[in-house]
């Protein structure tokens, strides 16, 4: 065998065996508790010390309702998110509605608006019909400080990652 030939052999099985290298499969990430889910979310909002700083929140901004359902057609408006501890308030002022859209917990009780007395939208009866995504602060999400995964403690929820 000619030198030129064993080099090239050399120099294949070189290419070969680095190319094995570069493709082999990375060994498996750490796979996260969801006490870490948590807290890296949580760490994601503020500190523990700028978390505990804040009482009361407001937010304001613009929003965009979407008919999909009984017609066709959207409405631009403004939205505002208020909460303070459980309390929670989720109001929605469109430009073509003189009656604003809201959705409150007053810390006991949830109410939901009326569109006119006695008759509520679609997006009214839906908060109406389960009203425990306002009683659990689930409205808002982290905008909101009834944001549950803030109050681990106090609502005790079991968590699991799947």
């Amino acid at each position: 065998m000619s030198i030129h030939i064993l080099s090239r052999y050399i120099v294949g099985f070189f290419l070969i065996a680095s190319s094995l290298c570069i493709v082999a499969p990375a060994p498996p990430d750490k796979k996260l508790t969801a006490a870490e889910v948590v807290t890296r979310h949580l760490e994601s909002i503020g500190s523990t010390d700028a978390r505990s700083r804040v009482h009361g929140t407001r937010v304001k901004g613009v929003c965009t309702l979407t008919v999909r359902s009984g017609g066709i057609g959207e409405a631009q408006g403004h939205v505002l998110v208020a909460s303070e501890g459980d309390r929670n308030l989720l109001k929605l002022v469109f430009e073509s509605e003189e009656n604003p859209t809201w959705f409150k917990f007053d810390g006991d009780k949830t109410t939901v608006s009326q569109f006119r007395p006695g008759r509520r939208t679609s997006l009214e009866n839906f908060f109406a019909a389960y009203e425990g995504i306002i009683k659990e602060g689930l409205i808002g999400g982290t905008l909101s400080e009834a944001w549950p995964l803030l109050k681990l403690d106090a609502k005790n929820p079991k968590l699991e990652l799947s």
